[in-house]
């Protein structure tokens, strides 16, 4: 039996029955990283390189783009992307206004509130940014943003999204790679970076009604921009948020069910109405959450980080009749500094743990960064030969 990539996707969340081979999704290389760096200087991207005038599929716009992303793709042999050739919402990335410190190093955001500094590595000489600061330090000035520059729906930009161009997407990629698409606004990342995470806590014990007002806008927009991705014949749709550090999520249990759980539920509940998968990344510890999320009807968790402490073996064996689990390779410590070998015996590992079920799709959990080039090779080869069932590892 050999599964088209849409195929093994679709069997791999339907949680019914193994597909032919784990399904491969990862985010790709970090642009400002090394591994990029020594991507585009290796041999292998120069035998699988595709150029834009090679592209006759999607918007004019977007073929550089487009050529781009597949290259990568078929690096990393992988069968799912999250991309999609839609324009949902207005341009949202300010300049600083004068008088804030360094305001030419750093934007802001409208919808999210988020301050992020911009800056080259010294490593690679791209350009990266990064979060520093929320710009919503009150309420007042949350509401003053948004009566300027208009809540979130408001932002959505207008018209239908096309149909006919998502079939032109989906047909153009389907010899590469199968897409689902991105809902753009990270919900409680944006609460809790918009506000500073400080002050998000804060309003939680002190005005409960202005944390609902603002995850409640974010909400509707997420919501409309399913509606909006269904009506276009989207499948499945990637929800980026993050809950964690470190051995510990960001919300307490009480936090969680009071001011995420809701949203979170009418997000999942808006696409399974629609018949439509989500899929949902979020970075950090996530065994406070996971049950809840699945109950609420989650389909599959992107980035399972084992340096996050999570326990895929016990998330596996505790949730595994109802999600499906997407990436958990450790590509902070074995990937970056270990061998080749360490790469294989990683990727043996988690395959042996999930694989079964026949609902795991392995890989990097987010971005790779800096790795060591020999072990982004052993990484794929080592995906290459144990992912086929029945399995062998």
């Amino acid at each position: 039996m050999t599964l088209s990539k849409r195929e093994r996707i679709i069997r791999f969340l339907e949680l019914d029955d193994e597909p032919d081979k784990c399904p491969i999704f990862t985010f790709g290389f970090e642009t400002s990283g090394w591994g990029m760096q020594q991507y585009y200087n290796s041999e292998e991207y120069k035998k699988i390189l595709i150029k834009p005038e090679e592209i006759d599929f999607g918007p004019e716009r977007f073929r550089t783009r487009i050529a781009w992303l597949i290259t990568q793709m078929n690096f990393w042999n992988a069968d799912l992307v999250m991309s999609d050739p839609f324009k949902k919402y207005q341009r949202n990335i300010y300049p600083m206004p004068e008088g804030y410190p360094d305001a030419e190093k750093h934007n802001w955001n409208c919808i999210s509130g988020r301050i992020m500094s911009v800056g080259i590595s010294p490593r690679t000489g791209r350009a990266h940014e990064w979060y520093v600061d929320g710009f919503f330090k009150t309420k007042e000035k949350l509401h003053e943003v948004w009566d300027e520059y208009g809540k979130p729906i408001d932002r959505l930009t207008e018209g239908e999204l096309s149909p006919k161009l998502w079939k032109e997407y989906v047909d153009g990629l389907s010899p590469y790679v199968y897409p689902m698409a991105n809902l753009s606004l990270a919900m409680s990342e944006y609460l809790c970076e918009g506000h500073t995470h400080g002050y998000a806590m804060y309003l939680m014990r002190k005005d409960p009604k202005h944390i609902h007002y603002v995850m409640n806008e974010y909400t509707k927009a997420n919501v409309e921009t399913i509606k909006r991705l269904a009506d276009a014949g989207v499948e499945i749709v990637m929800f980026l948020d993050d809950l964690g550090y470190k051995g510990r999520g960001i919300f307490s249990p009480k936090n969680f069910k009071e001011f995420v759980l809701p949203y979170y539920t009418r997000l999942y509940q808006a696409a399974r109405k629609r018949g439509m998968f989500m899929v949902q990344h979020s970075c950090g510890y996530l065994h406070d959450y996971l049950p809840l999320m699945a109950d609420a009807g989650l389909n599959c968790i992107q980035a399972v980080q084992p340096t996050a402490e999570n326990d895929l073996a016990y998330l596996v064996d505790s949730l595994g009749d109802k999600l499906s689990f997407m990436d958990c390779l450790d590509d902070t410590r074995v990937l970056e500094f270990g061998t080749p070998k360490d790469v294989e015996e990683d990727v043996k590992k988690y395959i042996r743990i999930a694989g079964p079920t026949g609902n795991f799709c392995p890989g990097p959990t987010n971005t790779v960064l800096d790795p060591p080039w020999e072990n982004v090779l052993a990484l794929i080869a080592a995906l290459e030969k144990h992912r086929s069932y029945p399995l062998t590892v």
